[in-house]
């Protein structure tokens, strides 16, 4: 009985051996490249062009109208561009350039603020606070508004000044543009 119990422990380790080689062996093969179509090609040097014009004239200086009208431009050809994107090829430039354009929509969004003469973005969760907090935190400029301002329920509280966040969110979106594009 102890040789077949022996013969029995035998054969399992060595099955086990057996499935753990081929598992490893299959582990260690290369990912296979996504082939990638024409149109993704073309798609991608043109979005390529379309976020380096904005993010250069962003960082050079750029009015609410060209902003506008150059995002437009990139978002129409990132999502021609992300219709024919290969799963799983450079996942983590399509994320930046995703927070890219995230972060130029709160540049219209402060900036549209500012033209009409809104409220400041106000803490706990005035004109958007929170999404520009979970969006740049830290690198946000802060102010508090003094004791005496006229709007009773904003006295204490933290604001975000239009201009000065304006060109932190414009930095930012640039930013993650260049380092999707970096990936690339």
């Amino acid at each position: 009985m102890k040789s077949t119990l022996s013969n029995v422990l035998q054969k399992t380790l060595v099955y086990g051996f057996l499935i753990v080689v081929v598992v490893l062996a299959g582990c260690n093969k290369a990912p296979e490249k996504p082939k990638l179509s024409e149109i993704f090609k073309t798609q991608l040097i043109q979005y390529l062009k379309d976020a380096g014009k904005l993010s250069t004239q962003s960082g050079e200086g750029i009015n609410i109208i060209t902003l506008r009208s150059q995002l437009t431009e990139a978002k129409a050809t990132f999502d021609l561009l992300n219709s024919t994107w290969p799963e799983g090829f450079l996942i983590d430039a399509k994320e930046l350039f995703r927070k890219s354009h995230d972060g130029y929509d709160l540049v219209l969004k402060l900036w549209n603020y500012k033209i009409d003469n809104s409220d400041n973005p106000t803490e706990p969760s005035i004109n958007g606070w929170p999404e520009f907090q979970a969006y740049a935190g830290d690198a946000l400029i802060v102010q508090a508004h003094g004791d005496d301002f006229i709007v009773a329920d904003y006295r204490g509280k933290k604001y975000l000044p239009f201009d000065e966040n304006i060109r932190v969110l414009l930095t930012i979106s640039s930013s993650h543009s260049k380092k999707g594009e970096k990936l690339c």
